[in-house]
């Protein structure tokens, strides 16, 4: 959940921001069958991390990705759970460069 969704307010709505940082957990959860924030011992450590700005630690392989790929790939997500919501990648430009970066794949 993003971390504007944790500050408790009654009155929270998802935005398309937050289903952006949401699926960069996912992308992040899938390609490293891991959990985001597998570090913490329990889920309210790892929301108070993630309030205050706390990321998952870089990996060094994501499943079928090469190592350069995967370099890449951390990039985008980095842009896409960036802290302040507005400066997170809209889910299109997530596309254009996840597209992108997969091409070879394609070929």
């Amino acid at each position: 959940m993003a971390p504007e969704l944790l500050e408790g307010s009654e009155n929270f709505r998802t935005t398309k921001a937050s289903d952006v940082y949401a699926l960069a957990m996912t992308y992040l959860s899938t390609g490293t069958e891991q959990e985001p924030f597998a570090m913490y011992e329990n889920t309210n450590k790892a929301a108070a991390a993630a309030r205050k700005g706390d990321r998952p630690a870089p990996v060094s392989k994501i499943n079928q990705l090469s190592p350069s790929m995967t370099g890449g790939f951390w990039t985008i997500l980095e842009e896409m759970w960036c802290q302040e919501p507005s400066d997170r990648l809209s889910a299109e430009e997530v596309g254009v460069l996840v597209d992108t970066l997969l091409s070879p794949y394609n070929s």
